[in-house]
């Protein structure tokens, strides 16, 4: 189990209307989208995460708006 001092963590949260349960299993998909953007940039952003050995996520127990927690390892 990694210790605070083994990663960074970065999260990114707004006070929105946040994101509808039903599009969460989606939300990394390339060409995802419910606006008129491509899809990309989630799914983007999570590969460039995965290929440094980190992790971008969505937390879905967040009360208010949407959050997104990135997670940098050692």
């Amino acid at each position: 189990m990694r210790t605070p001092k083994d990663s960074l963590i970065i999260s990114f949260k707004d006070d929105g209307k946040g994101i509808p349960q039903k599009n969460v299993p989606f939300l990394f998909q390339i060409g995802f989208t419910t606006t008129d953007g491509s899809g990309l940039g989630l799914h983007h952003a999570y590969g460039v995460m995965e290929e440094m050995g980190g992790k971008l996520a969505y937390n879905e127990n967040s009360e208010d708006g949407t959050e997104f927690i990135l997670t940098f390892n050692k």
